[in-house]
């Protein structure tokens, strides 16, 4: 006995008996106000506070949690399946467990999108989490190693969006505050070359992916799609400011022209009409001639997650440049183009491959015409 952890809690399980079972009463009446309590397996209510009170008394011996882990133990009818998982992952982060939610919730809800509400449960209260605040229950916060733990505020605010949790009048704002900062300084997504090699790779190279994707989200959430597409925009002119050179600014037009040609398609709300999609298209253009025009190939099948500023990208020496195409022929290259792609494993709603890129790396090595399919929602 010396060597169990102290004080001990007595589970006593009953197999078989009823509420009214005069040996459980008595038991009860024994020993109810010491650490010991009665459950009848027989009955699901019971079986599911044995769950939550083991959880209970785990915290007293231990404040590491694997919610991955609890959640497949409890994920079946015995326990009570999801709604008991969904319960005892909330008390968890009230008894304020040290553990991985971010990471375990997005795999989670990347396989199962009705734990989406436990992952954007989580991103608010990470939000609204005082300055000052103790932090020592956050030591295994974050995305594993995984892309998220990088720059993932787009897909993050963005999955808030989707999931309601923010209403779309106020994704702009939300969105704004993440990009500058709380003191709205300089921007989280920024022309600041030099500084950092692998910034510079994101900036050019994958940045264009994460907004892509992020705008695919929000598809029936004009007011916030049209701040991703407007901000894209501008980043792109930063970079032109920056004196970054037009080859680099490819994979951001492509991908910003694509996502131009599916508001255009999918939606015809005030908010989009306002976006003025012309006048954005018209200045991808202006990048595109700046750089002699574009490799043919790109218009179909745009660049990956490449983009070292320090080395010049697979399409600079292509000889075979072609001049941006007018909105409406780009859409319908692009739609006849996208019939004869076939459905790869990538292929999924845009909250799963938003989840999914922020833990793992699937997405920015899938073909990208598979990623196109999910903007045109082909």
């Amino acid at each position: 006995m010396s060597d169990l952890p102290r004080p001990l809690f007595f589970f006593h399980l009953v197999l078989k008996g009823s509420k009214a079972n005069e040996r459980i009463r008595n038991a009860h009446i024994a020993w109810g106000q010491h650490n010991y309590r009665v459950y009848r397996f027989g009955d699901k209510d019971d079986r599911s506070a044995l769950a939550l009170d083991i959880l209970r008394q785990h915290r007293r011996v231990s404040r590491f949690l694997q919610p991955a882990a609890l959640a497949a133990a409890l994920n079946n009818a015995v326990w009570g399946g999801r709604s008991t998982v969904k319960d005892a992952l909330k008390l968890a982060e009230k008894l304020r467990f040290d553990a991985p939610y971010l990471h375990d919730y997005a795999n989670m809800a990347r396989n199962d999108i009705s734990y989406l509400d436990l992952f954007v449960s989580r991103l608010r209260y990470l939000d609204e989490l005082p300055a000052d605040a103790d932090r020592k229950h956050l030591s295994q916060e974050g995305y594993g190693g995984g892309p998220g733990e990088y720059i993932p505020g787009l897909f993050e605010v963005g999955l808030r969006i989707y999931a309601g949790d923010i209403p779309d009048s106020e994704g702009p704002f939300a969105f704004e505050r993440w990009a500058t900062g709380p003191r709205f300084g300089p921007r989280v997504i920024d022309a600041a070359f030099g500084l950092d090699r692998d910034y510079d790779w994101y900036v050019i190279g994958v940045a264009p992916i994460d907004y892509a994707l992020t705008a695919a989200l929000l598809t029936a959430h004009p007011a916030s799609r049209d701040w991703v597409l407007q901000d894209f925009s501008s980043l792109l002119a930063r970079e032109r400011s920056s004196g970054l050179p037009p080859r680099y600014r490819l994979p951001g037009s492509v991908w910003l022209a694509h996502l131009l040609c599916a508001t255009r398609v999918n939606g015809s709300s005030p908010a989009r009409t306002e976006l003025a999609i012309n006048s954005l298209y018209a200045d991808l253009q202006a990048h595109v001639v700046e750089g002699g025009g574009i490799p043919e190939n790109l218009l179909t099948e745009p660049p990956g997650a490449s983009g070292d500023i320090h080395e010049k990208p697979y399409w600079w020496d292509d000889p075979n440049n072609v001049s941006l195409p007018v909105l409406e022929d780009l859409l319908a290259k692009a739609t006849t183009h996208l019939l004869g792609v076939s459905a790869g494993a990538m292929r999924a709603d845009p909250a799963t491959l938003c989840l999914t890129s922020l833990v793992r790396y699937d997405i920015y090595e899938s073909p990208t015409q598979e990623l196109l399919k999910v903007i045109y929602d082909q």
